[in-house]
C-alpha cells in the first residue's frame, strides 16, 4: 500500500468504528421494544418531522446511490464479498459497511497493484475532509449528549 492508500483504510476503518458507536448508542434505545417494535418505532421516528423526513430521504438516496457504485466497484475489482456488504449496510448499518467495503477495496487495489495517484487527495481536499469529518464528530457528540 502506497501512504495515501494506506491513510484512506485507516480513515475508513476509524469512521467504520465511529459509525457503529454512534448509530448502535441511539439504536440501543429502542432495545426495550424488541426487534419489531424497534424497526416500527425507529421508521415512525424517522417520519416524524419534515427534518427527519428529509434526512432520511437524503440518507436512502444516497444510499441507492452507493450501492449501485459498490457493486459495480466490486464487480470491476473482482470483490468476491461485495453482495456481503451490501445486505449488511441494509440490514445492519450502511455507515459501518460503506467505510468496511472501502477499506477492503483499498487493500485489494493495493494487492493488485493499482495504484493510480490521480485518486491521491490533495492538501486542500484533506482539509476540507477534515472539516466535514469534524462537522460529523460535533453530530457524534451531540447525539452522546441526549442520551
Amino acid at each position: 500500500m502506497n501512504a495515501s492508500q494506506r491513510a484512506k483504510f485507516t480513515i475508513y476503518l476509524l469512521i467504520a468504528a465511529l459509525a457503529a458507536v454512534g448509530t448502535w448508542s441511539q439504536n440501543l434505545a429502542y432495545g426495550h421494544l424488541g426487534m419489531p417494535g424497534m424497526l416500527h418505532q425507529l421508521v415512525a421516528d424517522m417520519l416524524l418531522t419534515p427534518g427527519t423526513r428529509s434526512i432520511s430521504i437524503d440518507a436512502f438516496m444516497l444510499t441507492a446511490a452507493v450501492l449501485l457504485w459498490m457493486i459495480g466497484e466490486g464487480r470491476r475489482l473482482n470483490m468476491k464479498s461485495t453482495w456481503w456488504y451490501v445486505l449488511a449496510g441494509m440490514t445492519i448499518t450502511i455507515s459501518i459497511f460503506v467505510p468496511l467495503f472501502l477499506a477492503h477495496r483499498e487493500r485489494l487495489r493495493a494487492r493488485i497493484g493499482d495504484t493510480r495517484p490521480q485518486e491521491a487527495l490533495s492538501a486542500p481536499e484533506w482539509i476540507g475532509f477534515a472539516l466535514l469529518a469534524s462537522l460529523s464528530l460535533l453530530l457524534l457528540g451531540a447525539s452522546f449528549m441526549r442520551l
